[in-house]
């Protein structure tokens, strides 16, 4: 056997150009059937155990999807990467997971795993840096998007229902006789803020109520953030009787800040995030919070993911699963 284990020395062994052995492995009918068979007998010859990567070229396949985030920071996602997890386990595949730190170059590096054929397919676990490369790709490779999607975009995706989540949260406090509630969310640019915005607004106008736009304040998802933005609206004299967070840290940030300047919860104030990350169970009172069912999120995203590796027919495409309002001590 020889241990060849580049795509580069296999061209090379084979008299033929790197393209050239790229097109074999993907069965392209611009290479000839003799030439397919010079580099398949090389590709079989480079199989050597445990070399891997040459039984992946020659079968054309890794067995490993990448999940891409722009960071671990964000608690959310420990559960939906658990159940992508467990079901790649289920089906024979592998896990690859990383981070862009918001950095184009870096989801840029990811997204050539895919186009040289290091990975299967990929999740985008949240959101997307450059549009543009993935609309482009996204016709020609499998890729599914998992919590966040494009308005455009034709890969498959699962979420929940976002404007209805925030809408449903708006409602909650309105029915329990809040009126000037304060929303914490993120100036990200994201469809899904977008439309949990939308869904607070559209709340607030259908109960008839007046939108005053400097109880819309944007901090970065964080617990500090969340501190800041009561603490900025306090120090201006202004104490809204509810707060709608974006997220669950930030609503603690809101709590622990009101409690701090002695403002009861929810007597005087009322407060809902949303995931239903594990903060909001520890933070006393516990928070009132938005759930997302994560790990179901992971496993459906995976198993589309597999479903169009494998070449298996998918009839939805769009998988909207249902979210949840779970009231704790916040709210009165």
């Amino acid at each position: 056997m020889i241990g060849i284990a580049t795509i580069k020395e296999i061209a090379k062994l084979a008299g033929v150009s790197i393209a050239t052995v790229s097109r074999t492995l993907n069965n392209s009918p611009a290479v000839s059937e003799k030439t397919k068979q010079k580099v398949r007998k090389v590709i079989a010859q480079t199989d050597y155990s445990p070399n891997v990567l040459g039984r992946n070229l020659r079968l054309n396949q890794t067995r490993t999807v990448l999940v891409i985030l722009q960071t671990l920071a964000n608690a959310f996602f420990s559960k939906v990467i658990r159940g992508m997890e467990r079901i790649a386990n289920e089906r024979g595949y592998k896990l690859l997971i990383c981070m862009t730190n918001a950095k184009e170059e870096s989801e840029r590096n990811y997204l050539d795993m895919l186009l040289n054929r290091q990975v299967d397919g990929i999740i985008f676990a949240g959101s997307f840096i450059n549009e543009t490369n993935i609309l482009d790709l996204e016709k020609r490779f499998p890729m599914v998007t998992c919590t966040g999607y494009l308005q455009h975009q034709t890969m498959p995706y699962v979420s929940i229902d976002d404007y209805q989540a925030a809408y449903d949260a708006i409602c909650v406090l309105l029915g329990k006789g809040y009126r000037n509630i304060a929303m914490l969310s993120v100036a990200n640019g994201f469809l899904s803020t977008a439309l949990r915005e939308k869904g607070y607004l559209d709340a607030l106008k259908d109960y008839g109520i007046s939108i005053d736009p400097s109880m819309m304040i944007y901090g970065d998802y964080g617990f500090t953030s969340g501190a800041a933005a009561i603490s900025a609206l306090l120090d201006q004299g202004k104490l809204p009787d509810a707060v709608f967070a974006i997220s669950d840290n930030m609503a603690a940030g809101v709590l622990q800040t009101c409690l701090d300047r002695g403002i009861q919860i929810p007597q005087e104030l009322g407060i809902i995030g949303f995931d239903n990350n594990n903060i909001s169970r520890y933070m006393r009172p516990q928070l009132s919070t938005v759930g997302q069912p994560r790990a179901e999120l992971g496993e459906v995203a995976m198993n589309l993911l597999i479903d169009q590796i494998e070449g298996k027919d998918i009839p939805q495409r769009k998988v909207i699963l249902p979210h949840e309002i779970i009231l704790r001590d916040s709210t009165r």
